[in-house]
């Protein structure tokens, strides 16, 4: 299996599991211990004031990056020269980092939707675990992430990146939500 660190995932129709139905995910980190990343198509309706009641930009958005550990804040920005520390995912984009630096940025109104997203939990999977979903069909490997996905409307999201890899996956996109309702 190749490896699908800063991959996008897409949920196949066919995955029934609520967590994940028609989820665009971002993939972080696979290695040894698993794979990880973040629904980046599923904003929740606490704002960033709600989960941070001083947070500067109160109405910042929030979203929900998977069931696991959904008591724990996560970040991925495109600030690395000011936020300092967290993981490199490639030369603009870092998860975690200086919150604090993130808190200035805020402060300053400078932080950005394209360039910044908050996450309540995360995506993960144990070793061999996600491998063994992508063989069992529920699982579309998508292209590398490129950031002007994160500029899409999430509710279109999933549609629009299945749409734009054409054939098979383009006529995937346009499979109903509940094909009993047909």
């Amino acid at each position: 299996m190749k490896n699908l660190t800063n991959r996008i995932l897409l949920a196949k129709p066919v995955l029934d599991d609520p967590n994940f139905t028609r989820t665009v995910i971002w993939l972080l980190e696979q290695g040894d211990q698993g794979t990880s990343g973040f629904v980046i198509n599923r904003p929740i309706s606490p704002k960033m004031g709600d989960i941070i009641p001083d947070f500067p930009l109160p109405d910042f958005p929030v979203y929900l990056g998977g069931p696991v550990e959904t008591n724990t804040l996560h970040f991925v920005h495109q600030y690395g020269a000011e936020a300092e520390g967290g993981l490199a995912l490639s030369e603009d984009w870092k998860w975690g980092g200086s919150f604090e630096t993130i808190l200035e940025l805020a402060r300053q109104s400078r932080l950005r939707e394209a360039e910044m997203r908050f996450f309540v939990g995360y995506s993960g999977w144990a070793p061999g675990q996600l491998e063994d979903e992508i063989q069992q069909d529920v699982w579309v490997e998508g292209p590398k992430f490129y950031p002007e996905i994160l500029k899409m409307n999430p509710k279109s999201m999933w549609r629009l990146i299945l749409r734009s890899m054409g054939g098979d996956y383009a006529i995937m996109a346009n499979h109903p939500e509940n094909p009993d309702l047909n």
